[in-house]
């Protein structure tokens, strides 16, 4: 998350299944603890994957950290 913040939606290009993939991967263990184990860390973790996948978010940290 706080790479996200730092360098915007570049992140991603770090991981080999890009955005929507790395984003699949994120909501799908956010979504097993909710089930399985739920409680602080689960709702953290979703409201974390929850940010992670909004656009406006991702698109508002890339006009703030880009470079010129």
């Amino acid at each position: 998350m706080a790479d996200l913040r730092t360098h915007g939606p570049s992140v991603f290009e770090r991981f080999r299944a890009g955005r929507e993939g790395t984003l699949w991967y994120y909501r799908s263990l956010a979504d097993a603890f909710a089930r399985l184990l739920p409680g602080s860390l689960a709702r953290d973790l979703d409201g974390e994957v929850a940010v992670m996948e909004a656009p406006a978010v991702t698109a508002a940290d890339a006009s703030v950290h880009s470079l010129p």
